[in-house]
């Protein structure tokens, strides 16, 4: 009753089905998908948008036109929620008409910082192709180094895809029908069921009982398992400026088995000052209690929530309101905003000409969703459209950095605290990173957690191995050494390693350093190496102005190659920009160095050692 004016009402046609799915690893992918779906409503479209991972992969061959919206992970691997989806489609035994009759498109999404930039949409497009499916278009590749992020390139995309799909031989608009305008508002997607005051005193018993009542032993988003804090220890000294912590998870009684490269996802809680500010700045109840949120739009996904809830725990959970908004949010906002100046500013952050201007006020200033609404005082909107404006919370992704073997019944996270000034002098803080650092072992707070595979395997015990750590990216190599640290104990063989670490000072930050010098003397650790960049001795020494891991690599070229020379596998965790790209191009000039070489023919060795993922 009171979607009213200007809406999205009412326009789809039974007849003009499309389908989006979307592989999404952060959030950005699941974004794109319901752009999409958004532009497909305004050209009278029916639409489902869907997550890969809840897509019955047995109706593909029905589907008559399908829209993928996909990330590229790493090194170019599938996103976590499309991993089942991509290995049915692999499957051998498929006929190679088995999509015969469907037309599709796919947009990526990546980074080409990656030697392998949106590689999963550039496969997804050629298996579909190989099963009889139909392009209907070039593969997007939206690209996060571009300026304007991948907004660019998806407004170009899409302004080819619409006049294929609405060309004559296809879809072409109902006869008396025009394109919606862009500005329209969609009705919320979801109806909060509001209690009253008798339902709040029948819901406060629910509400102080419920706990993981019914938990499975499959943990996943869905099902996370509730663990409690058995350490949290500060590795860097209290007058260094950045914060690390290694926190270790009790998950006694989960049934949690994990391997060394395995991945512990974290879904954080905002904290609760941020989260009250937030609603009072709002002019919402923090003690309204949610009995339910009622789908008012066809094909939305909404996370599993246990019901009821207060509204001020719902938006600890599950909004995030102190994360860097797109620009749909700046749309949404726009319909709002009472005063003039204010509306006319917000609708041209969400145009495709303000998309500079809206990095430069949005993503260069870091500003949370919060900071834009507090930017706009005339901003009011009700409840209905909160749970619109503002995204789910998305749960973080840590590299275990514990072996199971060494530690049972436990999972070890070495983190950095998020913690920086923006550009006009703004605090910002990261959300998962606070909210784990302030949490105390001993109040008996629980943390929503889950295992997905990694992407990184530790080889055959015997295989020599050379990882390559800077700062925290060395969290996955302590659970390696850790392992094969436990298989030499029990008598097994393990092949040599060498490990090469980087951080900015030996007395403030050189993390789990007795560590490394146990493991060495053990025998587990052939070789180490520790590039510190702030040692200004050692940089003049070596005429350079600072010592990355880089450098120690060529420094140790007689040991890397000694190594390579037995079939080791090499491993690179860290930053992304230019850390992968100069330790590839120092591998490949230890190989020129100590194999006597031309650069083509190093070049072939690394090229064929990534051929057999090694």
């Amino acid at each position: 009753k009171f979607i009213k004016g200007n809406t999205m009402e009412n326009i789809s046609n039974t007849e003009r089905v499309l389908k989006v799915l979307y592989g999404s690893q952060t959030g950005t992918a699941q974004e794109v998908g319901e752009r999409l779906g958004r532009e497909a409503k305004r050209r009278h479209f029916n639409v489902i948008v869907q997550s890969l991972e809840h897509y019955d992969w047995t109706q593909l061959p029905g589907e008559e036109l399908i829209l993928f919206s996909v990330s590229t992970t790493g090194q170019g691997v599938v996103p976590d929620s499309m991993k089942m989806f991509w290995n049915r489609l692999l499957r051998g035994k498929l006929k190679n008409d088995l999509l015969e009759g469907v037309q599709f498109g796919v947009f990526g999404l990546g980074d080409s910082s990656y030697p392998r930039f949106n590689a999963v949409a550039s496969k997804l497009h050629k298996r579909l192709i190989q099963l009889g499916a139909k392009p209907i278009i070039r593969v997007g590749k939206g690209n996060d180094q571009d300026p304007t992020g991948y907004e660019g390139e998806l407004d170009i995309w899409l302004d080819e895809l619409w006049k294929v799909i609405l060309s004559p031989d296809m879809y072409p608009l109902p006869s008396g029908a025009h394109v919606l305008p862009d500005g329209i508002l969609e009705p919320p997607s979801f109806i909060p069921i509001v209690a009253s005051k008798e339902d709040k005193l029948k819901a406060k018993t629910m509400i102080e009982t419920k706990d993981n009542e019914g938990k499975r032993k499959e943990y996943s988003s869905l099902n996370p398992f509730f663990s409690p804090l058995k350490s949290n220890e500060r590795l860097t000294c209290q007058d260094w400026d950045q914060d690390v912590r290694l926190i270790a998870f009790d998950i006694e009684g989960s049934g949690m088995n994990y391997s060394p490269g395995d991945v512990v996802y974290i879904l954080p809680l905002n904290s609760y000052e941020d989260s009250l500010s937030f609603l009072n700045h709002l002019g919402f109840d923090p003690n309204t209690l949610l009995l339910d949120l009622f789908p008012n739009q066809s094909g939305k996904e909404r996370k599993t929530i246990q019901f009821p809830i207060k509204l001020i725990d719902y938006t600890r959970r599950y909004l995030d309101f102190m994360g860097t908004m797109r620009r749909h949010f700046f749309q949404l906002l726009s319909h709002f905003a009472t005063n003039p100046t204010e509306k006319e500013r917000l609708e041209y952050f969400a145009s495709s000409e303000g998309q500079e201007d809206m990095r430069f006020y949005n993503w260069r200033e870091k500003r949370t969703a919060f900071q834009v609404i507090q930017d706009f005082p005339s901003l009011k909107f009700p409840l209905e459209y909160l749970f619109d404006i503002i995204p789910p919370i998305q749960p973080r992704a840590f590299s275990i950095s514990s072996s199971l073997k060494a530690h049972p019944q436990e999972i070890q996270v070495t983190m950095a605290v998020v913690k920086f000034k923006t550009m006009m002098g703004r605090m910002r803080k990261g959300v998962c990173s606070s909210y784990l650092a302030n949490l105390d072992p001993q109040s008996g707070e629980k943390v929503a957690i889950w295992i997905t595979k990694g992407l990184m395997k530790l080889p055959n015990p015997q295989i020599p191995i050379i990882m390559v750590g800077p700062g925290t990216g060395l969290a996955i190599f302590r659970a390696f050494l850790e392992e094969r640290q436990v298989l030499k104990k029990e008598g097994i063989a393990i092949g040599k390693s060498a490990f090469f670490f980087g951080c900015r000072n030996k007395e403030k930050d050189y993390l789990h350093s007795d560590q490394w010098e146990s493991l060495q003397k053990e025998g587990v650790l052939t070789y180490f190496s520790v590039a510190f960049s702030r040692d200004k001795v050692e940089a003049e020494k070596a005429n350079r102005a600072k010592t990355y891991v880089q450098h120690k690599i060529v420094e140790c070229s007689k040991q890397v190659w000694e190594l390579l020379s037995e079939g080791a596998f090499i491993y690179v965790s860290g930053s992304s920009g230019r850390m992968p790209i100069d330790v590839r191009d120092a591998f490949k000039t230890c190989i020129q160095k100590e194999k006597q070489c031309e650069e083509d023919e190093a070049e072939k060795f690394i090229t064929e050692m990534e051929r057999q993922n090694r």
